[in-house]
């Protein structure tokens, strides 16, 4: 992992997508960091992933990971918030929404 890219905080959950019209792997997942609340987002290409030690590095921007998304119905659920978004190769990731958790 290089040293010279921002942290930007912590995949709580995650999962790799692949964008077939440009051919790379992007990241979705819930993102936890000390600016922000809780953010859904994607991440612009990713660089290089190392699930053992737990670290995800993109074009701009490097992650730390947490539970992996394995359910084919929930991937879904995500990638629909970012249908109709526009992903720039220039921007660090693009933001989905904060995510609002309610305890009870």
């Amino acid at each position: 992992m290089r040293s010279d890219i921002p942290y930007a905080g912590v995949l709580l959950q995650y999962f790799l997508a692949e964008d077939p019209s440009l051919e790379f792997l992007f990241v979705v997942g819930i993102r936890e960091c000390e600016q922000y609340p809780l953010q859904l987002i994607r991440t612009v290409p990713v660089v290089s992933i190392d699930e053992k030690r737990g670290m995800l590095e993109t074009l701009f921007c490097s992650y730390r990971l947490g539970n992996r998304i394995t359910d084919i119905n929930e991937q879904k659920m995500y990638l629909r918030v970012f249908d109709d978004r526009i992903a720039r190769i220039e921007d660090n990731e693009t933001i989905g929404a904060a995510v609002v958790l309610t305890l009870q």
